[in-house]
């Protein structure tokens, strides 16, 4: 599933790339700023109401996996980190957490 990619198909209002190049980076501003794990259109994809609870992103967790098959990427935004390990078949990455001190390290297995 890549989410990047179907948000940027789906934009109304192209990113504006001077104040970060990183795409990345407007997918988390927009995923925490929406307070949803799936901020798109109900055309583009639609909800089952009775679990849309699930994809609620209020209050803002410490942490936000996005399984997607980019490449790996962390992003510090209001006081959430939002991180991608990547595609674990491709590149055989994940990332490791601790809670107590919200460190998060990029690994890859052998």
């Amino acid at each position: 599933y890549d989410l990047l990619q179907k948000m940027r198909r789906n934009c109304v209002i192209v990113p504006e790339l001077a104040e970060s190049k990183e795409l990345t980076n407007h997918l988390v501003k927009t995923i925490l700023d929406q307070s949803h794990l799936c901020p798109l259109p109900l055309q583009i994809c639609p909800i089952y109401w009775n679990y849309s609870h699930a994809l609620s992103l209020y209050p803002a967790p410490h942490l936000v996996v996005v399984g997607d098959d980019n490449d790996t990427y962390n992003w510090k935004y209001q006081d959430c980190r939002v991180v991608c390990p990547g595609n674990f078949t491709a590149t055989k990455s994940f990332i490791l957490y601790r809670p107590h001190d919200k460190y998060v390290d990029f690994c890859k297995a052998p």
